[in-house]
Parts: C-alpha cells; structure tokens; sequence
C-alpha cells in the first residue's frame, strides 16, 4: 500500500498492527491508528493498541461519546496502586490525564479527533469532534478544561489533528449551517448546490482563538472518505463501518 503524504509534523510509523499515524511536535507516546487495527471486531485490539503505548490495558482510559462538549479528567492512582473509577461508560467528548500511567483515547469514523499536550506539566487530552461538537466549541472547551484542570496556558499547548473527513467530501445541510451561526458562515462554502463543511479549519481556528500558537496547531489534512484502504469512514461505509482511534499517554513533567 502507498501511504499519502500528511501535512507538516505529521509522518507514518509502523506499529504493532501496520501504519499509524505520529506528529513530530507531541513529545508524548500517542497515535492515530488506522484500519488496519480493527477496534470494532478484535477483542485484543484495544489492549493492542495500550501495549503500543507502553501503559497496561486497564489504564486505557476511553469516554462514551455523545457529540457534546462534557470532559473527564482520569486521575492519578492513590497509594500503593489502589484502583481508579474507570471513565469508559462516562458521556463525554473530550478525556485527559496527567498520569504518566495512563493512555486517553476517542475513537472517530469521520469525526475531528484532537490530541493536546503540554510539554511543560506533562498533561494530555483526547478530543472528539463532529459537526455538533465542533458548533459547541469542543477544541475551546477543552484547552480551557486543561487550564482549570493542571494549569496549563493555552500558549504553550501543542495540538495534533489526525485523520476526519475533509471540506472535499463532507456536503451537509441548512441545519447545520445554521447550528454554527453567522460567526460560523466562514468554515462553509457552496458547491454542486450544497453546503460543504471544512472541519479541519473550524477546529484549527478555535484552537488559535482560544490562545494557542499558530506554529502549535498541526493538521493532518488527511480525509477518512478518500482513502478507503487506510482509513474508516461513517459517511462513505453506512453504519456498519470500523472504528478509528486517537490516543495519547501523559509525558511526565518537565520543569520550565
């Protein structure tokens, strides 16, 4: 298989499972996995894809997406080991940890996934965005949630968007135009008699509007729908298609 070139930080590594996808300027372990890890049909794909990580199975920390902008925050374990509230049946859209043990992740068939670190605490959060998600302001939601949670400025945060549907394949209706208001007008244009949404710049204009460098945002500018051999896609495989996924472990602190 030829592997398309990504955008910028972005490059291909081989893991356990075949490609996945790296950016260059998250100094945490993370990915953005591929088809070829089979999430929705292995039973072993999600422990697989914690062993890649370097964190054990049960400290891979996922939420129950609903398409909103509700965070969960896995804290650190207590003494001598003792257990964590696992958030995997939790509603939420974005996850985060600064627990070097710990693997966030969300898992995406079109939709925006985003990874957040921050190279000065070590923290690190997973997001998940839609249409919905995007109109409620899930990339502003959460780089304010990593401020109020650990501390983090929103200067210094470095933010990987992988693999999601591109403005060239993803025609939606009046009804979503309309959830994102005028402000929002910019992220669409017309054509073939449709409205066509840029969800990679919608996200990477939030992020930078709530503080973020521009040099430390990064887009992947890969689209799940053109290529049907390396990635899942909702909008072109129907309701029976895989399940892709973006993970991130905690980096430990650094001082500044």
């Amino acid at each position: 298989m030829t592997l398309p070139q990504p955008s910028g930080e972005f490059e291909w590594a081989q893991a356990s499972w075949g490609p996945a996808l790296r950016c260059r300027a998250i100094r945490a372990p993370h990915v953005f996995t591929t088809r070829a890890l089979a999430l929705r049909q292995k039973e072993d794909a999600w422990p697989q894809l914690a062993g890649e990580l370097g964190v054990d199975a049960e400290h891979m920390f996922r939420p129950k997406q609903v398409h909103g902008d509700a965070v969960i925050v896995v804290p650190a374990a207590g003494p001598s080991g003792s257990s964590r509230t696992g958030p995997v049946d939790a509603c939420a859209d974005i996850i985060m940890t600064c627990d070097a043990d710990t693997a966030v992740a969300v898992q995406i068939a079109d939709c925006v996934p985003l990874l957040f670190f921050d190279p000065l605490t070590g923290a690190v959060a997973a997001a998940h965005a839609g249409w919905r998600g995007t109109a409620a302001g899930v990339a502003r939601t959460a780089t304010r949630a990593m401020g109020d949670t650990f501390g983090s400025r929103a200067e210094n945060l470095v933010v990987a968007i992988g693999p999601s549907i591109g403005p060239c394949c993803y025609q939606v209706g009046e009804e979503v135009l309309g959830a994102f208001g005028a402000d929002g007008r910019r992220w669409f244009y017309h054509l073939a008699g449709g409205w066509m949404l840029n969800l990679w710049s919608a996200n990477r204009d939030q992020l930078i509007e709530a503080g973020l460098q521009s040099d430390n945002v990064h887009v992947s500018e890969l689209c799940t729908v053109m290529h049907p051999d390396l990635f899942d896609s909702y909008r072109r495989d129907g309701a029976g298609s895989g399940r892709l996924a973006a993970a991130i472990t905690a980096r430990r602190a650094v001082s500044a």
